[in-house]
């Protein structure tokens, strides 16, 4: 009871909050919350260095669980090393935390005060420990009050069995910063369970039963004198054992401020028995954070990261842009089975024939095989497409003599499938802004000319018989293109090309009451299609065994 009493007003609840990450999202201001208390009475306060991290810089970024095959949100304090993560797709925000601290004025936590804070010491790695300074009142103006310290007690005479008791403000509800103001302090007991010096072989720390909660770090444990011994840490996983810094540990942080160690030094605070050789505390400096430029290029990078090492699939819509199909047909001669007529094809001419299309498209890409290399990446890719194509035969005339009573009816609307399969490598490099351009070569393999096409009807003495024509041999095109891509989203434009014989199957004259088809004609088709394709890719990065 002596303790809530005599302290309430020494303990404070630590909250970090970031205002420009208000300004984008109110929900992303609040990043966390620890425990302190008062150790001078002008305003300075310890605490653990993991509480107030986010002070030095942080960032948020997304990455690729590759065993969940899913993408992760992190926060987490910058460092450099963060870029040489595999997984790392994005960082979508860095910035500096301020410190918050609020203090309760009555013993029933009825009302409050809330104040700006600094960060003046931290010890970089032997010891868990921060030492703050109050600067403001939460508007900004000078704070003329005296503040509670705490008494010290001696860390390393403590004994193993002793009553323990933690002050602070675990986190009992989860929320915005508005709702954290509303935990109230909570007093937690237990006993001294002993020393370890495994988990911080500088320093130690003490053990105890008593429960370390989220927010309860960085607040003060007492001893049986009701005096602080101690800084509550963390918790150990293994055995659920709390862990306590020793307040002696806190002392090569002190020195480096001369007036607070005198003070401190009154009210005992001494060095700790067990200590390294060299301090690790130094005064407090943020970390050098990439500006917005910089940040832009490591983001296009990491875009390049992800793309190169992973495995790409893009479905898209495409369209053949209008243009003309080269039809040439051979000279030839003709003459009816009972020798009376002659015919003549419109042989050696070139027909354009106006061709349309449109489909759907299926890319399945490689990770590159340049490695190490986010910008530059040379990728393969197998792409299978479907398109209903659409011909006008109606304009030509493959007749320069008409036949005997017959007349010619060419279709003006033919539908023909076609199924395009190619294989092809391509070159892409990495532009800005989530944005990559490549250039692509690739070969295929064409059914557009397996099937026979009906191009018209030739009539005679009421029988009908169909004007056609059949690519005589496999077709083999030929692709060079380039595509944008904007993060998933993508734009093609691609040229094809081929050459291919074909017979063209022209029927004789109606005689004897019959149509002979037996009149062929060779020629040639040339064509070259010009695609547009838009569409979304997902990537998947390859499972490792």
């Amino acid at each position: 009871m002596a303790i809530s009493k005599n302290y309430y007003n020494s303990i404070v609840k630590i909250l970090l909050y970031d205002s420009t990450a208000a300004k984008i999202n109110p929900d992303l201001a609040y990043l966390g919350r620890g425990s302190g208390f008062f150790v001078s009475d002008d305003g300075y306060i310890f605490t653990n260095r993991h509480v107030i991290d986010y002070c030095r810089g942080y960032c948020r970024y997304t990455t690729y669980n590759a065993e969940e095959k899913k993408e992760e949100s992190n926060i987490d304090v910058y460092s450099p090393s963060l870029l040489l993560d595999p997984s790392l797709i994005k960082i979508t925000y860095t910035g500096k935390a301020a410190i918050i601290v609020q203090l309760y004025t009555n013993s029933n936590g009825s009302s409050y005060n809330l104040y700006y804070a600094k960060v003046v010491v931290i010890d970089t790695a032997n010891f868990d420990g921060a030492i703050l300074k109050i600067v403001s009142d939460i508007k900004g103006n000078p704070v003329n009050e005296k503040f509670h310290p705490v008494p010290f007690g001696n860390s390393d005479s403590t004994e193993q069995g002793q009553d323990l008791c933690l002050y602070g403000f675990p986190a009992q509800l989860n929320g915005n910063f508005t709702l954290m103001l509303n935990d109230l302090s909570t007093l937690m007991f237990g006993k001294h369970s002993g020393f370890d010096y495994n988990i911080n072989k500088q320093y130690g720390f003490i053990k105890t039963d008593a429960t370390i909660n989220s927010g309860n770090s960085g607040g003060p444990v007492f001893g049986p004198s009701n005096n602080v011994i101690g800084i509550a840490t963390a918790t150990f996983s293994k055995t659920n054992l709390g862990l306590v810094g020793g307040i002696n540990d806190m002392y090569d942080l002190v020195r480096l401020i001369p007036d607070l160690a005198s003070k401190l030094s009154k009210n005992g605070l001494i060095s700790p028995q067990h200590k390294p050789d060299i301090s690790t505390a130094m005064y407090f400096k943020p970390f050098f954070m990439p500006s917005a430029n910089a940040l832009k290029k490591i983001n296009d990078v990491q875009v390049g990261n992800k793309v190169s090492k992973s495995i790409g699939i893009s479905l898209g819509i495409m369209g053949e842009i209008p243009h003309g199909e080269t039809h040439t047909i051979d000279p030839y001669v003709g003459t009816t089975p009972g020798g009376s007529l002659s015919t003549t094809t419109n042989g050696g001419h070139s027909y354009k024939i106006p061709t349309s299309g449109y489909g759907l498209s299926a890319e399945f890409s490689s990770p590159s095989v340049f490695k190490n290399q986010e910008k530059n990446m040379l990728t393969a890719f197998y792409r299978i497409s479907y398109e209903e194509r659409t011909m006008n035969w109606n304009a030509p005339n493959l007749y320069t003599a008409p036949l005997w009573k017959t007349t010619f009816q060419m279709n003006s609307s033919i539908k023909n499938n076609m199924v395009d399969m190619y294989l092809g490598i391509s070159y892409s490099r990495v532009l800005g802004s989530g944005a990559i351009l490549g250039l692509y070569y690739a070969v295929g393999l064409s059914t557009g000319g397996i099937n026979e096409i009906n191009i018209g009807t030739a009539s005679s003495y009421g029988q009908t018989a169909p004007i056609t024509y059949d690519a005589r041999n496999v077709i083999f095109p030929q692709m060079v293109g380039f595509k944008l891509r904007y993060k998933a989203w993508f734009a093609d434009v691609a040229y094809s090309f081929y050459t291919v014989k074909a017979d063209y199957t022209l029927p004789y004259d109606y005689y004897q009451g019959l149509f002979y088809s037996d009149y062929f004609v060779t020629g040639q088709v040339k064509a070259n299609p010009i695609y547009l394709t838009i569409g979304y890719t997902v990537f998947f990065y390859p499972k490792k065994h």
